[in-house]
Order: C-alpha cells, then structure tokens, then sequence
C-alpha cells in the first residue's frame, strides 16, 4: 500500500518562494502599509515587558525591537507577558490561558527558549494550556521576530494568492490545473494546528525574506496587509 504524503511534504518551499519572486507584487509597499497602519490594526492593544521595578512598557512596533532583546537576554516570559501576548493573537482562549501558573509559564518559556528551533514550537504547544500553533507562533515571533512569524490565515492566503496569479491579476484569471492543487491550497490556508505545515510556512517567508532582506516578521505583515487591503476593497 502507497502511503500518502503528508500536505506538509507536498509542498515545495523553493517552488512557492521562485513563484513568489516571478510575480508582480510591491512588497515594499505593504510593508510600508502594514508599519503605518499597525496601531489602527492592531486596535491599540500591545504586547508588553514587565521592568525590573514592575513597571509595564507597550512594545508599539510590530517588528518588536525593545521587548525582543529583553525577552532574549531574561531567557523567559512572566505570566502578564504570556498572557498578553496570548490574547494579542487571540482572545478565544482566554480562560484557557489564565489556567497556566507563573511558574509553570516561566519554566516552559524557559525550555522553549532553551530548546532547538524545530522544538520550540511543540514545547509551548504541549505544556502551556490554550496555546496552539498559532498562539505559539506568535509568542516566539515577538522574543525572536528575525528567525520567527506568526502563522495566520491572512498572510497564508496571500502567499497562495501570489504563488498563482500575482498582484494584479483579476480574481477571475485565478486558475489551477488540478483539484489536488486546489485542495492543497485550501489546507495550506486552513490548517493553523499542523507543526509541520508551520515550520514549511516559516521556510517559504524565509526564503523571501532572504531575496529582499527582510526579517520574516516584515514579510509576514507585507502580507497580512495586501490581504486585509484586498479583502476590505473585494466586499466594501
């Protein structure tokens, strides 16, 4: 019997990002867009560094400059830091999150800190309550925005998007030669809980971060911008 490969090994990272690189699409601009408009988007609502005198600070930039090195040089988050930095991406989990004790959030951020990058995901994911890949991603993009993104179905959308038809193509030149194709898309964009199907994700914003010197942090608001631009333009 033929085993099925996994979504995760169907998709060519060097395929996406060649695709990415050959269309039209102004990724300076979004970026541009995205810095710009980040607190309207981001609806005033921060993760934040608990001081040495417990004093709270507001990280406003996106690209998380201050709290980024702080968190890296402490080595761990405080429990308001996990939280806040929980309800940034979501809030659907809040009761869930408020279940991890302080010691049990500083010791898992620890480990996760501590650990190789391809574990870092899955030691938040299975040890911290209400953390998902999602969740997680986002906590180790704002203590490592310059080898980490977060994975969201904006920024996913866009990627597949573009891998087809570029920038400005109308909707109805999207094409695709194959059903599997088109479900391959669909799951790519879908599915937020797949480790695997993250850590590719992550290998296609590097690779055209690297092209464009740019952190994958920058290209991942680049695109969850273009999306959040062409969803509001498409029904408003």
């Amino acid at each position: 019997m033929v085993k099925k490969k996994k979504v995760s090994e169907k998709i060519d990272a060097k395929e996406w990002i060649n695709h990415f690189l050959n269309v039209e699409f102004d990724i300076k601009k979004w970026l541009n867009d995205a810095l710009n408009d980040y607190r309207r988007d981001a609806q005033n609502y921060y993760p934040i560094l608990i001081e040495e005198d417990e004093r709270e600070y507001e990280e406003k930039s996106p690209l998380f400059d201050i709290i980024s090195k702080k968190f890296q040089k402490r080595g761990y988050l405080k429990g308001k830091e996990f939280f806040n930095i929980c309800m940034w991406k979501t809030t659907r989990k809040k009761k869930n999150y408020e279940e991890n004790s302080e010691e049990q959030i500083q010791k898992i951020t620890k480990k996760a800190m501590n650990g190789k990058k391809n574990e870092k995901i899955s030691i938040l994911v299975n040890d911290l309550r209400g953390v998902g890949v999602a969740v997680a991603s986002a906590i180790l993009t704002v203590i490592y925005p310059q080898e980490f993104c977060v994975i969201d179905y904006r920024s996913k959308q866009a990627l597949a998007w573009l891998k087809i038809c570029g920038e400005s193509k109308p909707y109805d030149e999207f094409k695709l030669n194959s059903y599997d194709k088109f479900l391959l898309i669909l799951t790519f964009i879908r599915s937020s809980n797949d480790i695997e199907l993250f850590y590719k994700y992550l290998d296609i914003i590097k690779g055209i971060g690297e092209k464009f010197n740019l952190t994958p942090r920058q290209i991942e608001i680049a695109l969850w911008k273009f999306d959040k631009a062409m969803d509001l333009n498409y029904f408003f």
